[in-house]
């Protein structure tokens, strides 16, 4: 329902501190019934596409939210397009003092590399120029996974804690050599608000474990 995003060192309640800037977002509400497609043709060359189901409240209090987008651009410079996507998902169940969520996401994308620099003598024959070979490719996936549980014990506290495991897994390969990473994070959040007319306190606890791996090879290798 909404994103803002904040550079530089920044903190947070929900994770980590971060270094070159953040974004937030809130997704629509699981609890209002809502369908949304849209799709937009800039011009021949990028086309995007999007789509968000949200359920309402069903029997016994159960909602779900589903969510998909796709991309596809031709890119500026030859052979630099990329294709990308994501689907969303969350499954809800609300009660008075409880709210248990399972949401998450998956993501990938596909880019033809166009990082190499162009003579300005070859821009003038060619300014769409790329010097990287037409199958100097990447592609990346990311997927989050978050088990949350809001807990509205008394009228001005809550908590909420989430449990959340994340992976990203990727190679890119330029003139015959293949390079990718493959990270690991999972998680514990939980965070205990108290507001009154005149006060506010928030404190919260937070643990996680990380774990990268970058390889490169030779496609004989």
């Amino acid at each position: 329902s909404n994103v803002s995003v904040e550079r530089g060192v920044g903190t947070s309640k929900y994770g980590n501190t971060s270094v070159a800037g953040s974004v937030n977002f809130e997704t629509p509400s699981l609890t209002k019934k809502n369908l949304d497609i849209r799709g937009m043709i800039y011009s021949p060359t990028l086309h995007f596409y999007n789509a968000v189901y949200s359920s309402g409240l069903l029997k016994k209090g159960f909602c779900f939210q589903l969510g998909g987008s796709w991309m596809i651009t031709r890119g500026f410079k030859e052979h630099s397009g990329s294709t990308g996507g994501s689907i969303y998902y969350s499954f809800g169940w609300v009660k008075k003092n409880d709210i248990v969520k399972i949401w998450g996401f998956n993501g990938f994308s596909t880019n033809q590399l166009a990082y190499l620099g162009v003579p300005m003598d070859s821009l003038r024959e060619n300014y769409r120029k790329n010097l990287n070979l037409e199958t100097d490719k990447d592609t990346f996936n990311q997927n989050l996974v978050c088990l949350n549980w809001v807990n509205h014990k008394i009228e001005d506290i809550s908590f909420n804690t989430s449990v959340y495991f994340s992976n990203v897994n990727g190679h890119y390969n330029s003139f015959g050599t293949v390079y990718g990473v493959n990270s690991l994070q999972g998680g514990f959040m939980s965070n205990m608000l108290w507001e009154s007319e005149n006060n506010r306190v928030n404190f919260g606890i937070n643990s996680n474990i990380y774990s990268r791996k970058h390889f490169g090879s030779d496609f004989g290798g």
